[in-house]
C-alpha cells in the first residue's frame, strides 16, 4: 500500500489549510448533517496556522502554534492560541508569551485544565484553565528542557513525563516536577546532600568536562573559564560553549551560582570540600551573574568564589570570569527582573 505524506516544502498557508479543513470535522453534529456517514464543512478562516489542538471539557477547541502565526518558529519566547466555539463559531485569542508551546505536548488534567510541558527551547510547563481562558506559565520548570516529549496524567494527580530531544534516560514525575536517576533522588532546592562525593557526579558522556549537580540538578562545566570577559562577552561564550561535544549552555543566574558555595568552608574557593571543578578563581576573582540589577540596568549580579560575596558590578568591565550551567529554567539574559 503506497502512503502518501505532505512534503516539508510545503508553505505556510498550505499548512494552514490543511489545519482548518480537519478542524472541520470537530463541528457539531447538526451542522455535519447525517450523524451516521457525515460531511466536511465549509473552510474556516482560523487565526494562526493549528499546529496542535485539544478539546476542552467546556466543548470548545483551543489551538496554538508558536511565535508566528503562519511562519515556522523563530526568536523570541511567545505562543499564539485561540478557542474556537463550534457551535457559535466566534475565536477568542488566548496568547501565551512566556511558554512557546511548539513540539510540546499537552494532556487533560482531571479538573479540566489542560497541561502541557516542553516545547520549543523549553522547560516550563504551563496550564490553560477553560474557564478563566487564561494560560498559566510554570507550575514548575523541568529539570530537563524536552523537545516532544510523553506526557501522561498519573491516578494520584501528579504528571509524569519522558523521553523527548534533551530529556535523555530521565523521566521527570510529580505537581513538584523533579529529576529522577536510576537511584531515586528528586531534584528539587528543598534538596540538601552533604557529602561531595555523593552531591556532584562527573559526566563520562560529557568527556569528564561536565558535572551533575544532585542537589540541584544543573550541570556545570567543570572547569570554567580563566579568560576575564564583560558581561555580554559572558553570554555570548557561554551560549557558543561546546563541552563534551554539546551546545545548550547559558550563564548561571546568580541564586543558581550561589547555591555552590559552602560557607563552612574556611579555605578558598568556598566550594564544598571534594568537590570535582578545577580552575576555579580562589583570589578574590568574580565571576559573572545572567542577573541584571533592576535599579541599575548596567550593572549585573556577579559572585566571588573566594569568600561567597555576592555583588553588582558594570557590565561593560572586562572584569569577571565565566563559568557556565546547562539546564534548569534560568532567565533570558535581557529580562531584568523575573
Amino acid at each position: 500500500m503506497r502512503t502518501n505524506s505532505i512534503r516539508p516544502t510545503m508553505t505556510a498557508q498550505g499548512w494552514w489549510i490543511a489545519g482548518v479543513v480537519l478542524l472541520a470535522s470537530g463541528m457539531s453534529r447538526g451542522a455535519l448533517g447525517n450523524p451516521d456517514l457525515g460531511r466536511w464543512g465549509p473552510v474556516i478562516r482560523w487565526p494562526h496556522v493549528p499546529v496542535s489542538a485539544a478539546n476542552l471539557a467546556d466543548g470548545r477547541i483551543v489551538t496554538w502554534v508558536s511565535n508566528h502565526p503562519d511562519q515556522f518558529p523563530a526568536g523570541f519566547t511567545y505562543t499564539y492560541a485561540a478557542t474556537w466555539n463550534p457551535e457559535t463559531g466566534p475565536f477568542q485569542e488566548a496568547a501565551h508569551p512566556p511558554h512557546d508551546l511548539f513540539c510540546g505536548h499537552h494532556i487533560m488534567l482531571e479538573d479540566g485544565r489542560m497541561f502541557s510541558n516542553g516545547g520549543h527551547h523549553a522547560n516550563p510547563t504551563s496550564v490553560f484553565d477553560h474557564h478563566t481562558n487564561v494560560r498559566t506559565k510554570k507550575i514548575q520548570a523541568m529539570s530537563r528542557s524536552r523537545w516532544y516529549p510523553s506526557t501522561v496524567a498519573l491516578g494520584n494527580g501528579d504528571v509524569f513525563t519522558a523521553l523527548g530531544t534533551g530529556g535523555g534516560n530521565y523521566p521527570e514525575v510529580g505537581d513538584r516536577i523533579a529529576l529522577q536517576q536510576p537511584q531515586p533522588h528528586l531534584k528539587n532546592w528543598s534538596s540538601k546532600i552533604a557529602n561531595a562525593k555523593e552531591r556532584f557526579v562527573v559526566l563520562s558522556a560529557f568527556s569528564q568536562g561536565a558535572v551533575l549537580d544532585m542537589e540541584t540538578g544543573l550541570v556545570w562545566e567543570r572547569s570554567p573559564s580563566t579568560k576575564l570577559s564583560t558581561w555580554l562577552e559572558a553570554i555570548g561564550d557561554c551560549y557558543s560553549r561546546i563541552v563534551g561535544g554539546r551546545l545548550g549552555w547559558r550563564l548561571p543566574t546568580i541564586e543558581e551560582l550561589a547555591s555552590l558555595i559552602d560557607p563552612t568552608q574556611s579555605r578558598p574557593p568556598l566550594l564544598p570540600r571534594g568537590h570535582p571543578f578545577t580552575k576555579v578563581q580562589s583570589g578574590g576573582q568574580l565571576y559573572w551573574s545572567s542577573t541584571s540589577l533592576f535599579s541599575t540596568p548596567p550593572n549585573a549580579f556577579a559572585m566571588k568564589p573566594s569568600d561567597g560575596t555576592v555583588g553588582v558590578n558594570i557590565k561593560a568591565l572586562r572584569e569577571g570570569f565565566v563559568w557556565c550551567v546547562r539546564g534548569g529554567y534560568g532567565h533570558s539574559p535581557d529580562v531584568l527582573s523575573e
